[in-house]
């Protein structure tokens, strides 16, 4: 049996039991003496079409593609139905099509029945015939004739404008006769002037409106161009689904219909905003949507999803690699090799891992349901920018000093996650007290962890290095050594009128040779007691401190910080050389 006949037979079947059952329900119960008569057949249920193409609802964009869901309502008789939903996009993927019914906002016992969806693709005879298209031209043709209005407006705005500017003129000259003609009255002149003047600001206010006649005309025949060479292009071949329900009494149906479609993503940005005087920050979190899927989004739900659908959800498989020893290739008979040519590869020799072995993402995705509709058009060039939330987090300001990479001094913010949000990396644009200050990186960061972000140099703060002294004299008990010592001396100039809190960074050598001695000495101020930076930075030669640099730090009162390094080694040993 062909399938269209089958798919037919179990939807009068199914219908056909739902109408017994619901007459059984219904039905006087018999007397036990009472024979019952034997059943009929069911009569087949009226076969019966519509097409619709229904409106976008709900779409999920993922990094690559998107989910789309149109919704129907539909008023339904008795009997088994066959919903046409017409005008699918391009690229849309059947194995994905999906529906759902309903009876109106619930479900019954009694309520329609989805039998199955099919997707259909058809040659359309004569897109341009169509009711849709017929309509589009007249549209078209009526903003044309606007737009070609409001140009013979312009013009016409353009000519009397300048034979004002003539009278205008000549008031202004109060022309002789010298000029040609009589001598004005120059009373009349300034009358003249007046009117000028004020015939000028009408045509000024009358040009605006014709200009924006003429632009929103414009813009219309522009949109409708599109729309009417889009479903031209579309026109030449249908993409229907076909959705078949059985509806075993009459009722009002809604019908989701979803499909997945290439051509569309989504990627976070962000914009942190810091306040002028450091007490707290926010961070607008964004999402840059761009979509060309054919078709438009108009007031739909819309939902960013980090989810692949493109890949597979399990890990590729890990294979073993054999290693043995190489052996020479036997020569083959009547076949010589070329020079720089290698032999061919024998069996079990290794093969290159990465070259067919496929990537595979597994985990967890996050879904982002923004608060409102949005209307997202299909243009390629276009990113359009959606609030996904804007958080509060946790801040505390620290300035950063590396004097011996450069004088100035860079604020930081550390802040800590505290919305249930997960930020995925992306691009940030960095604000202060209202300032632009540029662009930075923002990492992926799990609801409640940490990050930082950097707010510049702030060109109230500076902080200088100097080599104060290097003296290199004999050293051991015998004088068998050499030891050489520096003295560094940094100076930190608090501009800003307020006291702050700088972290303080520099170097010492570290030695790699148990002959080669060196020694922390004489610090001003001790190194930080942080335990992040004693677990590792201060292992590996990094100096860190944690200052507090009041705002009377200025001038000859700025805050200095001093500490000495020793390097000892034997004479006849000569080390790397070192910077100072």
């Amino acid at each position: 049996m062909p399938d269209a006949n089958r798919s037919r037979a179990i939807a009068t079947s199914v219908v056909a039991a739902l109408l017994l059952q619901t007459a059984s329900t219904v039905a006087r119960p018999e007397s036990p003496a009472t024979t019952a008569a034997p059943s009929r057949p069911a009569q087949e249920p009226e076969q019966r079409s519509v097409t619709e193409r229904g409106s976008i609802e709900r779409v999920t964009v993922f990094p690559s593609g998107a989910s789309v869901t149109r919704a129907l309502h539909l008023e339904l008789a008795q009997g088994l139905w066959e919903v046409r939903v017409t005008d699918l996009p391009e690229g849309i993927d059947p194995a994905r099509l999906q529906a759902r019914v309903r009876e109106g906002d619930g479900t019954s016992a009694s309520g329609p029945r989805l039998l199955g969806v099919e997707y259909q693709e058809a040659a359309d005879a004569d897109p341009a015939g169509s009711p849709e298209s017929v309509a589009l031209a007249e549209r078209l043709r009526d903003a044309q004739r606007r737009m070609q209005h409001a140009e013979q407006d312009r013009a016409l705005v353009a000519h009397r404008a300048s034979r004002i500017e003539q009278v205008g003129a000549r008031a202004a000259a109060n022309a002789t006769n010298d000029g040609g003609q009589a001598a004005s009255d120059p009373a009349a002149a300034l009358r003249q002037v007046a009117w000028a003047h004020d015939e000028r600001v009408k045509l000024l206010d009358e040009e605006r409106a014709v200009a924006d006649r003429a632009e929103a005309a414009a813009r219309e025949v522009a949109d409708l161009e599109a729309t009417i060479a889009q479903r031209g292009a579309a026109g030449r071949i249908r993409r229907t689904a076909v959705v078949r329900v059985a509806a075993p009494e009459a009722c009002a149906m809604d019908l989701d219909l979803t499909y997945h479609v290439p051509g569309a993503s989504w990627s976070p940005a962000y914009a942190i905003r810091a306040e002028a005087d450091r007490s707290a920050a926010t961070i607008d979190c964004d999402a840059l949507v761009v979509q060309r899927t054919g078709e438009d989004w108009r007031d739909a739900w819309i939902s960013l999803s980090t989810a692949t659908p493109d890949r597979s959800a399990e890990p590729g498989e890990v294979e073993p690699v054999f290693v043995d020893v190489a052996r020479a290739p036997r020569p083959v008979p009547g076949r010589r090799m070329a020079k720089g040519l290698s032999a061919p590869t024998e069996a079990g020799a290794p093969v290159d891992a990465e070259a067919g072995t496929a990537i595979r993402a597994t985990g967890v995705a996050v879904t982002y349901d923004l608060p409102r509709r949005l209307t997202v058009p299909s243009d390629a060039d276009r990113r359009q920018r959606a609030r996904i939330a804007t958080v509060e987090p946790a801040a505390r300001f620290t300035w950063v000093a590396e004097p011996i990479a450069g004088d100035a001094v860079y604020l930081r913010g550390d802040f800590v996650n505290s919305s249930r949000l997960q930020f995925l990396p992306g691009e940030a644009e960095v604000h202060m007290g209202g300032e632009y200050l540029g662009r930075t990186g923002m990492p992926s960061v799990a609801p409640g962890s940490p990050f930082e972000v950097f707010f510049g140099p702030d060109r109230a703060l500076r902080a200088t290095r100097e080599v104060v002294s290097r003296v290199t004299g004999d050293a051991g008990l015998f004088g068998g050594a050499v030891a050489t010592t520096w003295k560094y001396r940094v100076t930190l100039d608090n501009g800003t009128g307020r006291d702050v809190r700088v972290e303080l960074l520099d170097r010492r050598p570290e030695s790699r040779n148990e002959k080669v001695e060196i020694k922390l000495a004489d610090l001003s101020k001790p190194l930080s007691t942080d335990p992040g930076y004693a677990a590792g930075p201060q292992k590996s030669g990094i100096l860190r401190w944690d200052l507090d640099v009041p705002a009377s730090a200025r001038g000859t009162a700025a805050l200095r910080l001093t500490w000495t390094v020793q390097l000892t080694h034997p004479k006849d040993v000569r080390t790397t050389p070192l910077p100072d």
